[in-house]
């Protein structure tokens, strides 16, 4: 098994996040240096002059599949509609049901509970007591006063208590060079490893590719009433991608929590490698920036030999 496999493994497993485990099994594996690709524009020129990488929420992602939580929307729709009826069903009333249900205990997760309540009432002899329409009625109150669209407004609470960084492992990719710098005419920036706080929400965690995607309709259940508990729904999102994307090779900083600032400082920069195709205007620019912070500039090159990209001659 793969560490990203591992890693995988251990989002999946019972019982709540432990961030110091993730931080031990990245600690193991983690490459010495990490790279962003980037466009050369005023608001990357910013974070470059002040030394920060901007952090995004999910759905601000080019990839509409990104960071998606994958779950059953009527499994954690009937899972909440529960949850939310027998919190407000008095002793007797639980009696009766579980009576009627023929259960011991209710099972938050066996299907709606109206549904389980009539079942249960057929198998009695079919005869719909007031006691079990009273209980179905409860149930009809609930729904109406629910969001119509519940399952989004629960996902939109879990998406927008996570930001993510996201880091690759190369430098001359050229297909990264072409998405990422606007066709070579941007730059790449050069980082060591991090400074990761997971007291403060913070993880760097490696992306699996898969075929099909992660499902965390259990995750999502756990998150019910207000994505505070999302936390395992939304990394196990964050770090499963499509194959499709494996030749990135991508590290993701994961911050779980929300923060006025999305200016990430934890990655401190080594240098900086300009694009082979960018113009006399923006190779004059960031040098005079990276002397001002004191940072190396290296040129980048087409090999004349094959198709690929070489750090060429230091230009700061």
């Amino acid at each position: 098994m793969s560490f990203r496999e591992s890693f995988l493994d251990e989002v999946c497993s019972e019982g709540d996040l432990d961030p110091f485990v993730y931080v031990k099994m990245s600690n193991e594996s983690m490459p010495e240096e990490f790279y962003r690709y980037r466009a050369f524009s005023d608001n990357n020129k910013d974070a470059l002059r002040n030394g920060y990488e901007w952090m995004s929420y999910p759905n601000e992602y080019n990839d509409p599949f990104d960071a998606r939580l994958f779950y059953d929307a009527d499994d954690v729709i009937n899972y909440v509609l529960n949850s939310l009826l027998v919190s407000r069903l008095d002793k007797d009333e639980l009696k009766v049901s579980r009576k009627i249900i023929g259960v011991k205990e209710i099972d938050l997760n066996a299907g709606r509970f109206d549904n389980q309540l009539l079942q249960g009432a057929r198998k009695k002899g079919g005869k719909l007591t007031s006691k079990v329409k009273g209980l179905v009625s409860k149930v009809d109150e609930i729904i109406k006063v629910l969001p119509k669209d519940l399952d989004s407004e629960l996902e939109k609470h879990v998406r927008e208590r996570s930001m993510i960084c996201s880091f690759t492992t190369t430098c001359d990719n050229e297909l990264m060079w072409a998405h990422y710098t606007y066709s070579h005419q941007g730059y790449c920036l050069e980082y060591g490893q991090p400074d990761i706080h997971p007291q403060k929400g913070g993880l760097l965690l490696p992306v699996v590719y898969r075929e099909k995607p992660l499902f965390v309709t259990g995750f999502m259940k756990d998150s019910f009433p207000d994505g505070k508990n999302a936390s395992k729904a939304v990394i196990g999102s964050a770090i499963v991608k499509s194959k499709r994307w494996e030749y990135e090779d991508e590290w993701r900083y994961c911050l779980l929590c929300n923060e006025e600032s999305r200016h990430l400082k934890a990655f401190k920069p080594k240098r900086l490698l300009l694009g082979c195709n960018a113009n006399e205007s923006t190779k004059k620019e960031l040098i005079e920036i990276c002397q001002q912070i004191g940072l190396p500039m290296y040129q980048m090159e087409r090999s004349p030999s094959s198709f690929a990209i070489v750090i060429g001659k230091q230009l700061v």
